[in-house]
């Protein structure tokens, strides 16, 4: 995703909006992922300084996982926020390139996507999950396995009193 700047380089301060829309592949964090048909919008401002080009906005598209808890399919959208510099010598973690009159956002817009995806996705705060067991989903019946043994060695800690408050 090539944008042409050349225009906003001729002034600093000069600024321009633009609405685009692009469609990438291998966006994944363990389970989650964005589908590779599902378009990314980005609303951006771009803004010239005297060294190179700030481009601010928000992206927004859809994902969809498994449920870390019970394995259920879930979906949602993703909002993160943009704020990056282009220069033409970018430092290392604080700026990026900016090639004669040209942008890359490729690379911005995975790199926010790819931070917003959710590592364990729950299909909503509550979820009980499956059972370990017999595999039944404790969010629709009730586990009929039977109670487990307790191993001896961790028998003490069932003495253990965790609600009682700080005083």
């Amino acid at each position: 995703m090539i944008l042409r700047v050349g225009p906003l380089l001729r002034r600093s301060g000069e600024q321009r909006d633009e609405a685009l829309e692009v469609c990438l592949d291998d966006l994944v964090v363990l389970e989650s992922r964005v589908p590779a048909d599902a378009p990314i919008a980005f609303d951006a401002h771009l803004e010239s300084l005297n060294e190179g080009i700030v481009v601010t906005g928000r992206l927004t598209t859809s994902w969809e996982g498994l449920c870390r808890r019970c394995l259920t399919s879930v979906s949602g959208t993703l909002r993160p926020n943009v704020s990056e510099i282009f220069v033409r010598k970018p430092v290392e973690g604080e700026t990026r390139l900016l090639e004669g009159d040209h942008l890359d956002l490729e690379p911005v817009i995975r790199d926010a996507v790819l931070l917003e995806l959710p590592m364990a996705p729950l299909c909503r705060p509550n979820c009980v999950g499956l059972c370990p067991e017999c595999g039944t989903d404790g969010n629709i019946a009730a586990c009929e396995c039977s109670a487990r043994e307790v191993d001896p060695r961790w028998a003490g800690l069932e003495q253990l009193n965790l609600d009682v408050g700080n005083d």
